[in-house]
């Protein structure tokens, strides 16, 4: 069966009417918001300055810090799926630095104790920097 067509009045006026973009105006334009294009490699500028860091004369191709990117990207989505199953699993609002660590200890390969070292310096750093407010 064909679907039947619309007999509501108001959208077909509303849909013979030009877009307001289309007019031409310049006071149209300015006054809309524009649409800001969004930088998927999230991790590009972290990754090249780690890269200097540990070799200042080594060069990166902008299609492999596009991959590390995305596999950074990988990495924390599968860590933030896995915090967010453990609370709701535990029943509870807040997520804990032991529900991280939990999730943190369960990355693929030798990268969770590296991980693991690095959470446990950034959160003993935190911690200090509190106690000295």
């Amino acid at each position: 069966m064909a679907p039947k067509p619309s007999t509501n009045a108001a959208s077909k006026a509303k849909s013979a009417l030009p877009h307001p973009a289309s007019t031409g105006d310049a006071e149209d334009t300015s006054t809309r918001k524009r649409r800001r294009n969004r930088n998927h490699d999230v991790f590009r500028s972290f990754i090249h300055k780690k890269m200097k860091q540990i070799d200042p004369e080594t060069s990166i191709s902008r299609g492999t810090v596009r991959m590390l990117s995305g596999i950074s990207q990988l990495l924390v989505r599968r860590m933030a799926r896995k915090m967010t199953a453990l609370v709701r699993s535990k029943g509870i609002a807040t997520l804990t630095a032991g529900a991280a660590f939990a999730a943190l200890s369960e990355l693929p390969g030798t990268m969770a104790p590296f991980t693991l070292e690095a959470a446990r310096k950034s959160l003993t750093s935190y911690n200090a920097s509190r106690e000295t407010v």
